[in-house]
């Protein structure tokens, strides 16, 4: 919520998904691709693509996770496709 109240501070204007949870790093770097997945899936809901609006996270290996992990835990799945706007959104 700091980050929420830093950026409306300086005028941006901030929707907060209070339902938003975890990118699924911790299972994933602890070897637990499928329940990995799980949480990314769920991260994928709470982050519809909408190329109108930013994502802003203030932890560099959430970022990471999905810029860099998500392309390779999704591979062969039907969210592949899904993920792949996302990771391009955080990477610009």
């Amino acid at each position: 919520m700091n980050m929420v109240k830093v950026l409306e501070s300086v005028g941006c204007e901030v929707h907060y998904n209070s339902n938003q949870t975890c990118c699924g790093q911790p299972a994933y770097n602890a070897g637990y691709k499928k329940e990995s997945r799980e949480v990314a899936c769920k991260f994928l809901d709470d982050f519809p693509n909408e190329p109108d609006r930013y994502i802003v996270s203030p932890s560099a290996s959430c970022v990471g996770m999905v810029r860099n992990s998500y392309a390779e835990l999704f591979d062969g799945s039907p969210n592949k496709a899904a993920i792949m706007p996302l990771s391009a959104a955080f990477s610009s």
